[in-house]
């Protein structure tokens, strides 16, 4: 008898298996995850999109950065995701954050094993931006330094060097009285330092000047003659009494 009912168990599990039927536990199904942007360079916190095929529960992890604004109930693709801020902190490479995320999906006919993806993203200080413009000073003229990073430190310096954060820091506008050259860079905690910003402010009031180095710079100016009229030329303004001219 114990043969006979061992024989009808086996029978049963047989038909079950070829039923395709599949038991939470097993080996789940797939479906699409991947984040928007893939990768990229930013300039402040960045807003980074999940898009998932299935809905489901999202868990967000940065490595060199955190997450904010987080919204994880996923319904589908560009439903969640969060906002990813570098920190100084956990990063191998000044301003790269590896942001990972994971899905779990709910409320499928069928057992979805969670799904993972990752990525690379880079945070650079936005490189300032000085107003006005380089040219000829004017009277009473400042300068104003701004970087699009929240949060940065700007340092700078008016003798044509490149700033360092050992250079004075940018706390208002800057009043020019003379010929300088300032340069500017942004650090923030997180972030890669920006470029170098520069601009040359050329001191021209008052009578013209004499061109104490000629230099062939739009239209022809030599050695041997005067310039009828002189314009310092934007970034070339390197020190107090040498000026960049051309004839008009």
């Amino acid at each position: 008898m114990h043969r006979y009912a061992s024989f009808a168990v086996l029978a049963y599990l047989s038909i079950f298996a070829a039923t395709g039927v599949q038991c939470n536990g097993g080996g789940g199904g797939n479906f699409e995850l991947a984040l928007a942007p893939a990768e990229g360079t930013f300039y402040q916190p960045a807003a980074i999109i999940v898009n998932a095929g299935l809905s489901g529960d999202a868990s967000y992890a940065a490595d060199g950065g955190t997450v904010s604004n987080i919204d994880n109930d996923c319904n589908g693709p560009g439903t969640c995701g969060a906002t990813l801020t570098p920190t100084a902190e956990g990063q191998t490479t000044p301003g790269t954050v590896v942001f990972h995320v994971t899905v779990a999906p709910q409320g499928q006919p069928i057992h979805y094993d969670p799904r993972s993806v990752s990525a690379t993203y880079h945070f650079i200080a936005g490189t300032p931006t000085l107003d006005p413009p380089p040219g000829n000073l004017a009277g009473g003229t400042t300068v104003t330094i701004t970087s699009v990073t929240p949060g940065v430190h700007i340092y700078y310096t008016l003798d044509g060097s490149d700033p360092t954060d050992t250079s004075p820091i940018y706390a208002g506008p800057i009043s020019l009285a003379a010929s300088a050259t300032v340069k500017a860079i942004a650090v923030a905690p997180g972030y890669k330092d920006s470029d170098v910003a520069s601009a040359g402010y050329c001191d021209n009031l008052g009578s013209t000047p004499t061109c104490a180095a000629y230099r062939n710079i739009g239209a022809a100016c030599d050695q041997d003659q005067q310039c009828a009229s002189q314009v310092c030329s934007a970034q070339k303004c390197v020190a107090p009494g040498e000026f960049y001219c051309h004839s008009v």
